[in-house]
């Protein structure tokens, strides 16, 4: 009765016959051997554990034994072959019919893309390990090098490429740094040439066109740079039509360009941009709020209506001025305003402005009954005349050349850039500080008497010493004195204190006030150069 066995390997059953039932047999399917069965027992059913191999020595080069052959056994007994390993037990044969019996029951194996033309019948054809195959004599012998040859050149370039890295890496940061630094540095650098806070509406209200010089120009608001084509849309961003209106000025470089931040003057003068050209017309650009602008960039129109020298100007007393604007400022602006006048009055008072340009303020309207003030002409002195002009004592008639901007409130007509043109005979009395104060010495009441609430002009005062920043002491012998003078000036002139010191000799122009303990008082007075 046939036996089945299973191989633990693969699990492949097998039938031999019972008189191999006491001998191991190997798999002709994995090679396996299949441990020996008691006689007439069956097979157990196959178990899903897979015991692992039993490893063999590789089998020799010769041809491998045909399944069921017991290894290094005789030829078997005639009828069938000898399955298995000996044992030391007798093997029973295998009937040739069981054999086939189980080489039927084996699976066919799957066909490897190697065997493509392989003859099935061929007894190497089966599922047992394989011998390595010799090379071909005709295959490329390729030389095998060291093992690891290429492992240091792959180690030195991966060195050196992060290397490159980091070095590549550390010089883009510090450049990055460096270009960082340096714009920063030009920002600042931009931000604080940008910076001129006399560029203003203000300032630019004090440039007359037709008399203001590019030196007088640059006096009031800085020194200026020549426009060039690419400033043109900086400035007329708001209003690029007036671009198209300057570039023909700016390529004679003839337009002159101050700014501060974002707000900027550009100017243009005649016949060129040097330091006694004439202003020919100026605009006001500011970043926010409303543009400005005055005068004639065509070059005949302006000739035609600023002349060299200002034309002769049309003359008015100041009184008369001044009352044309009180009673109709309408009619008056027609007749005068943005012309030249040539100005006659008498002198009321000198003040600084902010720029420390003189202004004469000249008697106008007297005040209306129950009022404080009155009307005046305030004159804007050029800084050429100015010397002029503070040599002229107050109530002493002048003449004036310049150019009249209106009414500002009820208080002035302001005349502008005005140049000195003649005076009157001076009505204040010229003394010395020694003989003045020798004068008071001898009377006091009789030298007040003299000179109270007089304009005066005192030579040769010698500073004794400075009180606070508009009042001077001066004596007229710094050994010999007794008696001091005190000399008040106005809060707007005090400027002209800030240098004095002790010894200085001046010439003063006041107003003799009063005198107290061996001090005499002159009020509302003024230095002159």
């Amino acid at each position: 009765m046939p036996v089945r066995l299973v191989c633990p390997s693969c699990s492949a059953t097998l039938s031999v016959k019972d008189e191999f039932a006491g001998r191991a047999v190997r798999c002709p399917k994995c090679g396996g051997v299949i441990p020996a069965a008691p006689s007439g027992a069956s097979a157990p059913p196959p178990s899903r554990a897979v015991m692992p191999p039993i490893p063999l020595p590789e089998p020799p080069p010769a041809p491998p034994p045909a399944p069921f052959d017991v290894p290094d056994e005789p030829a078997p007994p005639k009828g069938g072959k000898i399955v298995g390993r000996p044992t030391g037990r007798p093997v029973a044969p295998v009937p040739a019919g069981e054999e086939r019996d189980a080489d039927a029951a084996r699976p066919a194996r799957r066909r490897d893309p190697r065997d493509e033309g392989r003859n099935d019948a061929d007894p190497g054809d089966d599922d047992r390990p394989v011998r390595r195959r010799r090379p071909r004599d005709d295959e490329y012998d390729q030389p095998e090098g060291k093992k690891g040859g290429k492992g240091p050149v792959i180690i030195i370039a991966i060195l050196c490429g992060t290397l490159l890295t980091c070095c590549g890496g550390v010089g883009y940061g510090g450049w990055w740094l460096y270009s960082k630094a340096k714009k920063a540095k030009d920002d600042f650098v931009e931000a604080v040439d940008k910076f001129n806070p006399r560029v203003s509406s203000f300032s630019y209200a004090d440039l007359e066109v037709g008399t203001t010089t590019r030196t007088e120009t640059d006096a009031k608001l800085g020194g200026g740079r020549i426009a060039t084509d690419a400033d043109l849309p900086k400035v007329f961003a708001t209003d690029p039509a007036r671009a198209d209106v300057w570039a023909d000025k700016v390529r004679q470089k003839r337009a002159v360009l101050w700014q501060n931040s974002d707000d900027y003057i550009i100017a243009a003068f005649h016949p060129t941009a040097d330091g006694n050209a004439r202003l020919q017309a100026k605009e006001w650009r500011p970043k926010s709020g409303a543009a400005l602008r005055e005068g004639e960039l065509n070059d005949v129109k302006f000739a035609q209506q600023y002349p060299p020298g200002g034309g002769p100007g049309i003359p008015v007393k100041a009184a008369e001025l001044a009352r044309a604007y009180k009673d109709n400022a309408t009619a008056a602006n027609e007749k005068y305003k943005n012309k030249n006048v040539l100005v006659e009055g008498k002198l009321d008072d000198l003040s600084f402005g902010f720029d420390g340009e003189v202004q004469a303020l000249l008697e106008g309207v007297p005040p209306a009954p129950g009022k404080a003030l009155g009307t005046l002409v305030r004159v804007v002195i050029s800084k050429s005349d100015v010397n002029k002009v503070l040599n002229v004592s107050r109530g002493q008639t002048l003449t004036l050349k310049g150019k009249c901007s209106g009414l500002t409130g009820d208080l002035f007509v302001d005349v502008l850039s005005a140049t000195f043109d003649s005076a009157g005979t001076d009505p204040a009395p010229t003394v010395t500080a020694s003989l003045l104060l020798a004068e008071y010495g001898r009377g006091s009441e009789a030298t007040d008497e003299k000179y109270k609430d007089k304009p005066i002009t005192i030579t040769n005062a010698v500073v004794e010493s400075k009180d606070g920043e508009q009042s001077v002491y001066v004596v007229g012998n710094l050994k010999k004195s007794t008696v001091r003078i005190k000399v008040t000036l106005p809060f707007d002139t005090k400027k002209q204190t800030a240098t004095l010191k002790a010894g200085d000799r001046l010439k003063i122009k006041g107003e003799y006030s009063s005198s107290s303990d061996n001090v005499i008082y002159i009020n509302r007075a003024w230095i002159v150069p």
